[in-house]
């Protein structure tokens, strides 16, 4: 089950990439997402009083444009950068498996969530019919 709580920042400069990468977020259950599609607004984010980020998914290009690299982004408590995904504009944005491989390392899933699909699991037993 992904953490609801987990705040994540998507930047890119076009913006159906910027649409497939919310929409792969929100297949494997992240709703609290930014997106921002320049560098000016990366900036002012970068440099606001906005709560910081858990993840950060970018445009390697338009995140490299940002002095300093997201002080803000980073927790307050540890200062540390966020965990970030950057990709490369030149190709496509990162594939859903890609994702979800990243958010996985991030927010892993609960130990049981291999045995979901399972009859038994979901509560059926086999050869026992509802009537």
């Amino acid at each position: 089950m992904p953490d609801k709580e987990l705040k994540i920042l998507i930047a890119d400069t076009s913006l159906p990439r910027l649409i497939q990468i919310e929409k792969c977020l929100n297949t494997l259950g992240y709703y609290r997402i930014l997106a921002l599609q320049s560098s000016e607004d990366l900036h002012v984010v970068n440099h606001s009083l906005i709560d910081y980020f858990d993840v950060l998914i970018a445009n390697k290009a338009l995140a490299s444009n940002i002095n300093p690299p997201f002080p803000r982004l980073a927790r307050q408590s540890t200062d540390k950068v966020p965990p970030t995904l950057l990709y490369d504009r030149l190709h496509s944005p990162p594939t859903l498996e890609l994702i979800e491989h990243f958010m996985a390392e991030i927010d892993p899933p609960s130990p049981f969530a291999c045995l979901r699909h399972l009859p038994w699991a979901k509560g059926s037993r086999p050869g026992v019919t509802d009537q």
